[in-house]
């Protein structure tokens, strides 16, 4: 008998073991897996090492199985949803992380009983679904639209700068309809604190391997296809906003041929080529003074190069000179997510030679996950006035 209380002692402590092993990404996921069936509830055992573990459950929909997706980071649970998107249809969106948010937001409407509840969380996320042109007002139409969602039916999506637009349409013409905005906060179900820290985590641990296609070349670029100012040559890029804050690239001719610009007497076009072309000083170390939620600073060091590697893929990248010093120049670099619509702002203090001596290191200021949705007072609370930019090539 003793032997017998002993194990079960031992077992529920294992128990509460497992169950305290449970990271998750943010406390939004913590509250969405409280409110699940217990028999849909992940444990960590021999699968806590995969990336997704897969549970399949009657408790969501009545008489219908449904696989839920748990997915994983080690010990840390990163999201969670039902299995809704196969992968032609995933290859489409360009970002995981809008699938994942697809299928977490439809088993979260799926959790909730009551009408009222279902209406208010749609309107608060901006968030609108119809099945057959009707809006999805309750868990049971809900029910009706999952099951479009899940047959082999034609998938489509468009995307608009502010809002994603998904189409089911079966053969017998069912049609589910669902739209939401792009917006970072909504679809990472992360708010900006946990977004910052999440981002601090990351580049800290963070070293990108650049590829020989990625090295900067002008080899494909024609001096008829560029323009000329005060012996500069330059190719026009993107713009964000205001056309000092751009993405342009500078050139010189020299021994018949075109070479980017990267030295002291022409600064603030290197820093132009830089940014977009970070090979030009691999080895520059920049010192960071990051800004996050709650007026709280952290400090930290690495490469450049890794740094504007880790946003070389999900963001655009651009460069405003906002001024003159005695000693070089002030100068901001706009990350910008166009998928979900948010930056991150790099703003440098820039002495003439610091971005060409290796064993010197940038200084800067970084704040990050600002949203785009209101331009005009991002530009009052983070960027300088307009009129204070200059165009690099003007100087």
């Amino acid at each position: 008998m003793k032997k017998l209380f002993l194990c079960l002692i031992v077992g529920l402590i294992f128990n509460v073991e497992s169950e305290a092993q449970i990271i998750f990404a943010s406390n939004y996921l913590e509250s969405l897996y409280e409110s699940l069936p217990s028999d849909c509830r992940f444990v960590p055992g021999e699968s806590l090492f995969v990336e997704t573990h897969s549970v399949k459950t009657n408790s969501i929909i009545n008489s219908r199985a449904v696989t839920l997706n748990y997915y994983l980071d080690g010990n840390v649970v990163e999201d969670i949803g039902v299995a809704i998107l196969d992968s032609a249809s995933r290859s489409l969106f360009q970002s995981e992380n809008v699938c994942r948010f697809v299928e977490r937001k439809i088993l979260e409407l799926l959790l909730i009983a009551k009408d009222n509840s279902f209406t208010d969380k749609t309107q608060e996320n901006k968030i609108s679904i119809e099945l057959n042109r009707n809006s999805v007002l309750n868990k049971n139409m809900l029910q009706k639209a999952y099951a479009v969602m899940i047959d082999k039916s034609d998938f489509k999506l468009k995307r608009d700068s502010l809002n994603y637009q998904l189409t089911w349409i079966k053969q017998d013409k069912e049609e589910v309809a669902f739209s939401f905005p792009a917006s970072n906060t909504l679809i990472r179900s992360k708010d900006k604190k946990e977004l910052d820290e999440e981002l601090i985590r990351q580049l800290k641990n963070f070293h990108y391997i650049w590829s020989d296609k990625e090295k900067f070349s002008s080899g494909n670029i024609s001096i008829n296809d560029l323009k000329l100012l005060d012996s500069v040559y330059y190719q026009d890029g993107e713009i964000f906003y205001i056309k000092e804050i751009n993405n342009n690239c500078y050139y010189k001719s020299g021994n018949g041929e075109l070479q980017f610009i990267f030295e002291p007497k022409n600064l603030t076009q290197s820093l132009c080529n830089y940014i977009q072309f970070p090979l030009l000083n691999p080895d520059k170390n920049i010192r960071l003074k990051h800004k996050v939620y709650g007026n709280k600073e952290f400090f930290y060091s690495m490469k450049f190069s890794d740094m504007l590697g880790y946003f070389k893929n999900d963001f655009t990248l651009y460069t405003g000179i906002e001024s003159r010093t005695e000693k070089g120049v002030k100068a901001i670099v706009i990350m910008l997510n166009k998928k979900l619509n948010y930056i991150h702002l790099l703003a440098i203090d820039l002495n003439d030679n610091d971005l060409f001596d290796k064993n010197t290191s940038l200084t800067a200021s970084f704040i990050t996950n600002i949203p785009t949705d209101n331009i005009q007072n991002l530009f009052g609370n983070y960027l300088p006035k307009q009129n204070q930019f200059k165009l690099p090539i003007n100087e």
